[in-house]
C-alpha cells in the first residue's frame, strides 16, 4: 500500500519528522466518518495524546454529522491548550468539512478539496438514492420567484393591453386567480412534514458547526459552507 505515491515506512518517517518538528501527535484517517469509526478515532486520541499539538491527515468523502461532530469534539478535548492542525492532501467533503470548521490551522495540498455542508437525506420511496436538505427550500424559493412574476405579468398585460379599461383591482383580482390555478397542483405536491424533516436536517449543521467553529471562521463563512452552493459536490479548494 502506498499514500500519494510513497510507502509506508516512509509515510512513518515523515509523520515522525513533522511530530518533532511541530511538537505534534500526527494522526491519519481515510474512509467514511461514522460509527464505529467514529469511536476508534476518539479511542485512539485518546491512547495517543502525548503533545500539546495535533495534525491530523484525513481523506474522506464524508458520512454522519453526528460522528463529525464526536471526532472534532475529541481533538478539543484532548488537545484544549495546543493547535489543532488539519491536513488535506485529496478529498474532504461532507462532514469533512465539518471536522475542518473545528480546526485552528487548514494545510491544503494542490489537489485538496472540500465540500458543502448542506445535509443529505435518502429519497422518499427510492434506494440508495440521496437529495441535498436545501432541495425543498430551493425549490420553494423558486416557486415564489416564479408565483410572483406570472402575477406581475398577467396583472401589467391585463392593465396595458386593455389601455387601462380594467381597473386595478378587477386587473389584481384576474391575475390572482389565474397565477393560483397556474400554480395550485405543483403547491399541492409539497409535503409540509416532509419539508419540515428537511428543515430540521439541515439545521444540524448549523448547530454543530456553531459549537465547533475556532476563531478563524466567521458566522457568516459558516452559513456559507451550509446554503451557498449550487451542488452537494461542489469543490472548495
Amino acid at each position: 500500500m502506498t499514500f500519494n505515491g510513497a510507502s509506508p515506512d516512509a509515510v512513518a518517517r515523515l509523520a515522525t519528522e513533522v511530530a518533532e518538528a511541530e511538537n505534534a501527535d500526527v494522526l491519519f484517517f481515510s474512509g467514511a466518518i461514522e460509527s464505529p469509526w467514529d469511536q476508534e478515532f476518539t479511542q485512539l486520541v485518546r491512547a495517543k495524546h502525548s503533545r500539546p499539538n495535533v495534525i491530523l491527515m484525513l481523506t474522506t468523502y464524508g458520512g454522519s454529522a453526528d460522528s463529525a461532530y464526536r471526532m472534532c469534539r475529541s481533538l478539543h478535548n484532548h488537545y484544549p491548550e495546543g493547535t489543532i492542525s488539519l491536513f488535506i492532501s485529496t478529498v474532504c467533503k461532507s462532514a469533512g468539512t465539518l471536522i475542518a470548521v473545528g480546526m485552528d490551522e487548514l494545510i491544503m495540498s494542490d489537489e485538496a478539496e472540500l465540500g458543502p455542508l448542506d445535509v443529505q437525506l435518502m429519497k422518499t420511496d427510492e434506494v440508495f438514492e440521496w437529495t441535498s436538505g436545501l432541495t425543498p427550500v430551493q425549490a420553494l424559493t423558486s416557486l415564489r420567484t416564479e408565483t410572483f412574476k406570472t402575477f406581475e405579468h398577467y396583472f401589467l398585460d391585463l392593465r396595458l393591453r386593455s389601455g387601462m379599461q380594467i381597473s386595478t383591482k378587477m386587473a389584481t383580482t384576474i391575475a390572482t386567480r389565474m397565477s393560483i390555478g397556474l400554480f395550485r397542483c405543483i403547491y399541492a405536491q409539497l409535503d409540509p412534514m416532509r419539508l419540515g424533516e428537511y428543515q430540521r436536517a439541515m439545521l444540524i449543521g448549523h448547530y454543530y458547526g456553531a459549537r465547533l467553529v475556532r476563531a478563524n471562521l466567521t458566522e457568516s463563512a459558516l452559513e456559507q459552507l451550509i446554503a451557498g452552493y449550487p451542488s452537494h459536490d461542489f469543490v472548495i479548494d
